[in-house]
């Protein structure tokens, strides 16, 4: 009786105390949707993981999987997962990296590194010894169908972008703006009842508050039409444009449901955003100590990390 009634007195100073439904992370039973122990296939204790990166990729037509590309010291392995965070098949290659993305073509769906992975898993090398041209140097990302990579010259940040017609090897460069040095953090083309909007999210080099620029256009015509000129991207008159300011911005992913920030400034947040206006629609506080590769789905409705305290990829419900 009396163990039941200190139980019941501490559940009360807990409630009173706002530490039950306030918005510190985790409340993971209420969001929990799966996991994978990925600490344990290794056979590594959970917080010796080192680089990481965890993507939900869909290939054109519609084959879906959750990837995770892990750095080991014998080289990358890449762990493909169904949408119940169940292992499909390890797969280990020497030009894995971190990259992640869906080619678009019906025979090569995926890539990891310079790797390009059909939906049967079955491993193909690129053509021509790699032209994807910047895989290795990881400072590339893509969206659903076309790639878009970003690289660097001494004068602008510039977008790269190689098409799936006829193939991988055609590309064409653009740059983001004049005079101003952007990092790419995320692309994706989204299919929402608004239609088909291709939409990049960059923010402003070596600035705080960081400058954060998302653009957004309709339709593959439109990004033919845009790429196909060396307006910058921020100045063209396809390109819809919404400006955030936040600070001490650590990762940024484009959903249909907004935009989503990772902000380290009084206190470690998921902000969202409105993907059109770019006003701040919610957020909650977490503790990135222990979470680790973070990413969102396009579609807004899960969101996916690594808990260095269990060793686990855990799949989340979003919490809007």
């Amino acid at each position: 009786m009396k163990t039941k009634f200190a139980a019941a007195l501490i559940a009360a100073i807990l409630v009173s105390c706002g530490f039950v439904g306030t918005d510190m992370f985790p409340k993971e039973l209420q969001y929990a949707a799966g996991g994978y122990s990925l600490a344990s296939e290794l056979g590594i204790e959970p917080d010796e993981m080192g680089e990481l990166r965890i993507e939900r990729l869909v290939s054109r037509e519609d084959v879906n999987g959750i990837f995770v590309v892990a750095k080991r010291p014998e080289g990358w392995r890449l762990f493909s997962l169904n949408d119940n965070v169940e292992l499909n098949a390890i797969l280990e290659n020497g030009f894995f990296n971190r990259f992640l993305g869906s080619t678009g073509e019906s025979d090569r769906s995926f890539i990891c590194g310079m790797t390009a992975i059909d939906d049967e898993l079955e491993i193909f090398t690129p053509p021509a010894g790699g032209t994807e041209g910047g895989c290795n140097d990881n400072t590339l990302d893509l969206a659903r169908s076309e790639y878009i990579i970003q690289y660097y010259d001494n004068a602008s940040a510039t977008l790269l972008t190689i098409t799936d017609k006829p193939g991988i090897q055609n590309f064409s460069d653009i740059p983001i703006s004049n005079n101003t040095f952007f990092t790419m953090l995320d692309s994706s083309m989204l299919a929402s009842s608004l239609g088909n909007r291709y939409v990049i999210l960059a923010r402003t080099r070596n600035s705080d508050p960081a400058s954060l620029i998302a653009l957004s256009f309709d339709g593959i015509d439109s990004v033919t039409s845009v790429f196909g000129e060396s307006t910058p991207l921020s100045e063209h008159t396809h390109v819809a444009k919404s400006y955030l300011s936040v600070k001490s911005v650590d990762g940024g992913w484009v959903t249909e449901d907004g935009i989503v920030v990772l902000s380290h400034h009084d206190d470690t947040r998921l902000i969202r955003y409105d993907l059109v206006t770019g006003a701040e629609l919610d957020s909650i506080k977490i503790d990135s100590d222990w979470m680790q590769g973070l990413s969102f789905d396009d579609s807004g409705e899960h969101w996916y990390y690594y808990d260095r305290r269990t060793g686990y990829v855990k799949k989340l419900r979003t919490w809007w």
